[in-house]
């Protein structure tokens, strides 16, 4: 049992992001190297990708140490460039996490996509927060039944995570509803500024314990009560920004699938809206737009039935799916 928990260690180590202690064997001192963990720079990954401005921010690293910390963090890491068949050769080994209906996951190209950005908006009451719920139980899936043999993580912004629900949607897949719950780290975000702050946290987390989704729900509703009006849209587009940013390290550090809710607001404005009533579209503006990978919009259908449309993708296709909310989580409409 030990040598197997070896195993899965070193197979982490080869595979995973490195740990910014290992810029110790390129002759940075610990002292420093606790100062950059303390930052938030967990991995090797996280130094070379970060812009010089913001190490040299790290209080007690001067220009010529914050130098020397990049130009070893650069020798680690891959900077440069590379084939685009190396590029599809590693894409093909990218996970995709299922969404538990076989409908949506069809136009998912195999489900949610690792190492990205997917963002799923819609009206209250359109299955949100019950895809995410689901996406927790299935990243702990094995890859084999399309999961992610890793943990969650889930960041709370709007009070809706419900463990119960965890418990439901395991007991559809056969897992065991105690390991399922330990393996769902939790955090209610109160503010911004804490919403961002717990980014750290997860940081740190992660490179201590292999993680295959993070989820935030909603990424945006803290943001329209911590800003008012037109005074304070550029502070909110900044704030979010940074905090987007942050989310996409994660994601390009540690593989992780990275899916944020988004709320909607009305756009009674359009010339659409005089013949379909009113049309809503996702807050976060541009800033939201350009951030997310993948962009998810879902509507409300008969019953518990949703519809789920790929909106923006790289590489997916404009294509609608239906799925419908039970308590075993996301599943396929069951047709009468």
């Amino acid at each position: 049992m030990e040598e197997d928990q070896v195993e899965v260690r070193e197979a982490e180590q080869a595979y995973g992001p490195s740990l910014v202690e290992q810029l110790q064997g390129c002759g940075i001192a610990a002292a420093d190297v606790k100062k950059l963990k303390d930052a938030g720079y967990c991995t090797v990954e996280a130094v070379a990708y970060a812009s010089k401005k913001d190490l040299v921010a790290i209080r007690g690293l001067s220009d010529a140490k914050v130098d020397k910390i990049t130009e070893s963090a650069c020798k680690l890491v891959p900077m440069g460039f590379t084939s685009a068949r190396q590029l599809h050769e590693q894409r093909a080994e990218l996970i995709q996490i299922t969404t538990g209906s076989k409908e949506l996951d069809k136009i998912l190209e195999g489900g949610i996509e690792t190492g990205s950005i997917t963002e799923i908006y819609g009206e209250f009451r359109t299955g949100k927060s019950q895809l995410c719920h689901t996406l927790c139980v299935t990243a702990q899936l094995p890859l084999d039944r399309g999961g992610g043999e890793g943990k969650a993580l889930y960041i709370d912004a709007e009070g809706t995570f419900r463990p119960q629900r965890l418990l439901q949607i395991a007991e559809r897949f056969g897992m065991n509803g105690s390991e399922v719950l330990d393996n769902v780290a939790y955090a209610r975000a109160h503010n911004t500024d804490h919403q961002s702050k717990l980014l750290l946290e997860a940081a740190s987390m992660m490179a201590d314990t292999r993680f295959a989704v993070m989820v935030v729900d909603s990424a945006t509703a803290l943001y329209r009560t911590d800003f008012f009006g037109r005074g304070e849209l550029a502070a909110r587009q900044m704030h979010l920004g940074r905090f987007l940013r942050g989310l996409q390290k994660i994601a390009d550090e540690f593989g992780v699938a990275v899916v944020l809710t988004n709320q909607v607001v009305a756009q009674v404005d359009s010339g659409a809206a005089m013949f379909s009533g009113p049309q809503v579209k996702p807050i976060g503006g541009n800033i939201m737009a350009h951030a997310s990978t993948t962009r998810l919009s879902l509507r409300k259908g008969r019953g518990e039935e949703r519809v789920c449309k790929v909106i923006s993708s790289p590489c997916l296709a404009e294509q609608e799916a239906r799925f419908q909310i039970t308590l075993e989580g996301v599943t396929d409409v069951k047709d009468d």
